[in-house]
């Protein structure tokens, strides 16, 4: 142990369990762009006829392929797993959506594995796609309307008070009596808790889509457009392209619902529940079960009900549903940018609106002082 060649070695040991330590504790969910590259570069070394952990130790050694510190740590638990007999679904667990777990696991057992992964690279491409083309869509208009906030309380706070000692607020009439009212203790309470109320009706709104089941939403969500009806069709489209990933992966029809109930918000759970129990009572197909229970559940969206009516053989699942799937999907992407378009195009006039406002009140007010200062001069002479 006085060896100083020993005492090198275990120093170097030391230091290198220490750094793997640190690394593990970088690890944790990895986000959607992480999962792309490691299904990607798995799917292809494996379609190539390299092995699973191979291709693990050659994705955390590669330099030609960008990784976080937290894929690398996820990969060096991975690596680990691996080498302690665990396959590449249970070397992943825990780091990868469940349900994602479910497929990865699938495609093991099946031999399916690269085809698996190369299908959920494509879902969660599309899906990034989608929520960055809605994001373009509302971000200007949501900062604009960020920004007509702020100056409503920049001209009460700031503005106003400096015509207040000049014109005598009797004597202002229309807008600017409006905004002299507005710049004082009560009124900027009273404005403060409006926008505090919608801003919490907003994140009502969010929490309600994922969890509320009331006679009242499914009313809302036969309005064409509505919020509501909008959540409804996004998580139809998501579903159902996850179902299908599963299926062709070899999860049978019923494993697949309750994978997803189980992974899915309250919301979504409960309408496949409905849907799982009348399979297990009337034992028909994924299909049929979907256009019989629609009237009861209001999901999927409606249009895609239509497609599966007439997508053909509803004994033939994956077929109806990816027929259904490919014609609808395209279409309501169109619909759901241009209703955003149209959103977004409403907000913007709202504050443009309320900037006119503004700078007509203003206008207003320096009218009021310019015309009181001419009566005070007329006056003195």
């Amino acid at each position: 142990m006085n060896n100083p060649l020993s005492r090198l070695i275990e120093r170097v040991s030391a230091r290198s369990k220490a750094a793997a330590r640190v690394s593990t504790r970088r690890a944790g969910p990895l986000a959607d762009l992480e999962r792309v590259v490691l299904y990607k570069y798995l799917a292809s070394r494996v379609r190539a006829g390299h092995d699973v952990g191979t291709s693990l130790e050659k994705l955390l050694a590669t330099a030609y392929l960008r990784k976080t510190a937290r894929l690398k740590a996820v990969l060096t638990i991975a690596i680990q797993r691996f080498r302690n007999g665990a396959k590449l679904a249970a070397s992943l667990q825990g780091y990868i959506p469940q349900i994602e777990h479910l497929m990865v696991l699938t495609g093991d057992q099946s031999g399916s594995l690269p085809t698996t992964l190369a299908q959920l690279v494509d879902s969660i491409m599309r899906d990034r796609k989608m929520r960055r083309q809605f994001r373009k869509s509302l971000t200007p208009s949501v900062l604009l309307l960020v920004f007509g906030v702020a100056a409503i309380f920049g001209v009460a706070l700031y503005v106003v008070p400096q015509y207040r000692g000049i014109v005598n607020p009797s004597e202002v009439h229309g807008l600017s009596a409006a905004v002299f009212s507005v710049a004082t203790p009560v009124g900027i309470v009273a404005l403060v808790t409006v926008i505090v109320l919608l801003f919490g009706f907003a994140i009502w709104l969010a929490r309600a889509a994922r969890t509320v089941d009331a006679p009242w939403r499914r009313w809302i969500e036969n309005i064409p457009n509505s919020p509501f009806a909008f959540y409804r069709d996004w998580m139809s489209l998501i579903w159902l392209r996850m179902h299908l990933i599963m299926l062709k992966a070899g999860v049978l029809e019923r494993e697949a619902l309750q994978a997803a109930m189980t992974n899915s918000t309250p919301w979504l759970a409960r309408r496949l529940a409905l849907v799982k129990h009348h399979i297990e009572r009337s034992g028909k197909k994924l299909p049929a079960a979907l256009v019989a229970t629609y009237q009861v559940t209001n999901f999927p969206a409606p249009l895609l009900i239509e497609e599966i009516e007439q997508s053909g053989d509803v004994a033939d699942t994956s077929g109806a549903l990816e027929k259904a799937l490919a014609v609808w999907e395209e279409e309501f992407v169109e619909t759901a940018e241009t209703n955003l378009r149209v959103i977004s195009a409403a907000i913007k006039f709202a504050v443009y609106g309320m900037l006119f406002l503004i700078a007509g009140a203003i206008g207003s007010l320096i009218i009021a002082v310019l015309h009181q200062s001419l009566a005070h001069t007329n006056m003195m002479f």
